[in-house]
């Protein structure tokens, strides 16, 4: 999965445990928004505004994230629901979505 990917290249450039947070944050919400682009004509501004509200809003969670040590430590049960559905979309060769 792609935030175990994320995870192992922070931990071994270094990368402080917060800040890999940050980065898994602010790497879902873009990869949510740049999809919603492909789909909605819109102001490519305004899905970068979310992007950033959703980033500050998880601001606060950010340090209690950071200091997991399990998974079962996750406040998430989506992310692997996500990553399967990826997993699968990448395999298949019908169309999700019509334009």
């Amino acid at each position: 999965p792609r935030a175990v990917v994320l995870g192992a290249i922070c931990a071994a450039a270094g990368v402080p445990p917060a800040d890999v947070v940050r980065l898994t944050v602010y790497d879902d919400a873009q990869a949510a928004a740049s999809a919603l682009l492909k789909l909605e004509p819109l102001d490519p501004l305004a899905p970068a505004r979310w992007v950033l509200d959703a980033c500050a809003a998880a601001e606060e969670h950010v340090l209690r994230v950071a200091a997991c040590a399990t998974p079962e430590d996750i406040p998430s049960s989506g992310a692997p629901l996500t990553e399967g559905w990826a997993e699968a979309h990448a395999v298949t060769t019908q169309r999700l979505f019509r334009a």
